[in-house]
């Protein structure tokens, strides 16, 4: 709670401006990006606000492993595409497909921080069959790179 204000001004930036000028932002001002809680928060807390979202929430935590289209998606709900779109938008401001890889994006980082498996198995785990692509959704949804989520410890 003491540097909620940093999370949030790190997440606007990170919005706003991109993860290069947040990383050096957070570089000038002595922050390390392991201490920040508001990637977990932020979803959590909104995807509770709903029903259908929490559910779609659940869902896509239990097929992290397995590549689905939105079609996909929303028939495990019994939703049509766009209700789906619509109920994720209304409380995340997210489109269903981004709200999927901000999930797998932090079950990723959740891996890199606290496991030694490696860069390919975390990409397998959370359903990129190419990590190039995971690289790339972890800069932008969690704004630092997985050698930087692993730490000095884990290398």
């Amino acid at each position: 709670a003491a540097f909620s204000q940093v999370d949030l001004m790190l997440s606007f930036l990170r919005a706003h401006a991109g993860p290069t000028l947040t990383q050096t932002c957070m570089r000038y001002l002595a922050l390390n990006v392991q201490g920040a809680q508001s990637r977990h928060l932020m979803i959590d807390h909104l995807a509770r606000s709903t029903p259908e979202v929490l559910a779609a929430e659940k869902w896509v935590q239990a097929h992290l492993s397995t590549p689905f289209t939105v079609a996909t998606f929303a028939r495990a709900l019994s939703l049509s595409p766009r209700t789906l779109d619509r109920r994720i938008r209304q409380a995340t401001g997210l489109s269903p497909l981004r709200f999927a890889q901000r999930l797998r994006a932090e079950a990723a980082a959740h891996l890199l921080e606290t496991t030694h498996l490696s860069f390919g198995e975390v990409s397998d785990r959370v359903g990129y069959r190419d990590p190039s692509g995971l690289r790339r959704v972890l800069l932008r949804e969690v704004g630092t790179s997985a050698r930087g989520l692993r730490g000095p410890a884990q290398g």
